[in-house]
């Protein structure tokens, strides 16, 4: 965690990695639901199908749950308010 607020047992170091992996994680995620945004309806429905069977769709979503549970985390509990794409 960063400014100081780490877990007992958790190197500043490692406290330092978790944190740009979840910032580089949810940069992924966001460019993923611009691009998609951007789509026309036909379209998004053949990049889903696609994701899906692939297995992006499932990593995806899997991606989201672990930046909420990080974020939740960090401010031990407290959902903020905004936008949230299923």
């Amino acid at each position: 965690m960063t400014g100081g607020m780490s877990r007992p047992g958790e190197s500043e170091a490692g406290s330092r990695m978790e944190e740009e992996f979840y910032r580089r994680l949810a940069e992924v995620v966001e460019g993923w639901e611009e691009a998609f945004a951007s789509l026309d309806l036909e379209e998004q429905r053949r990049v889903v199908a696609s994701a899906a069977e692939s297995g992006l769709l499932q990593a995806i979503q899997m991606a989201r749950a672990a930046l909420r549970n990080h974020e939740n985390r960090k401010t031990g509990g407290r959902r903020e308010h905004g936008r949230e794409n299923v």
